[in-house]
């Protein structure tokens, strides 16, 4: 099977509600590499609109005890750092001020939004970082509530020019639920860009995106399972369109 590259991934320890400890993070990252993982970015949340966010140089320090652990035990897992930034108006004010990272230093912005965010105001905040020139990555547009059977709605975000990222896990949410109904709906009308793991820990939230690589490989066909789990993210991290 193909190399995966994960692009929504809170391993690095000591900076949000990921890994809680250095050994948590190195579990992880082993657990990624296990499940086909060759390239991962890591995204701490920022909120923009707390004190405590991570710093730039909080989440570099992080990153070179991950790069370290992966020299000494995988060395050929490519590493990079962004951030999740949860959407708010002053947001392009701390882009541009470099208060937060984007995926890889790329034009490309992995953004979350408050489950308060109406489909107007979610599309009104894309349009505003896609004119400032960035690309936004809408984080898991599969939980939003108002997005819930809204697919000609994430249709036109695509449209626009937004990235359309789905968590693995909601794969595998109960048979019935909207979370995985909406993730096999959008999969089967090929408007997911990425699918990322968004892993948080070794167990409710893990890093395996192995089971879910196979499961969109027997629903969805190869080709388009290389696309959203290596060929897009490799993409982004080189800074180029989709």
């Amino acid at each position: 099977m193909f190399e995966i590259t994960d692009l929504h991934n809170h391993s690095l320890c000591g900076l949000d509600d990921g890994a809680d400890s250095f050994e948590t993070m190195c579990g992880m990252i082993e657990m990624s590499y296990n499940s086909g993982v060759r390239c991962i970015c890591f995204t701490p949340h920022y909120d923009n609109v707390k004190d405590n966010d991570c710093t730039p140089t909080q989440i570099m320090e992080s990153y070179r005890l991950a790069r370290e652990y992966c020299d000494n035990n995988f060395p050929d897992m490519r590493l990079f750092v962004g951030s999740e930034m949860t959407y708010h108006f002053d947001c392009i004010d701390s882009l541009s001020e470099k208060k937060l990272l984007t995926i890889a230093n790329s034009r490309y912005v992995l953004t979350d939004f408050l489950r308060t965010h109406d489909v107007r105001g979610i599309i009104h905040g894309l349009e505003r970082l896609l004119n400032c020139g960035y690309i936004p990555i809408v984080a898991h547009v599969e939980r939003y509530p108002c997005l819930f059977g809204r697919i000609d709605d994430i249709r036109r975000m695509s449209m626009l020019g937004a990235v359309i990222q789905i968590n693995a896990s909601s794969l595998f949410f109960g048979l019935m639920s909207k979370t995985r109904r909406q993730c096999l709906k959008l999969l089967g009308e090929e408007i997911v860009d990425v699918v990322a793991s968004d892993a948080h820990n070794l167990s409710t939230r893990s890093s395996d995106l192995k089971k879910a690589a196979e499961f969109v490989i027997s629903k969805f066909g190869y080709q388009y399972a290389e696309r959203v789990f290596r060929e897009n993210p490799e993409q982004i991290i080189s800074d180029r369109r989709l």
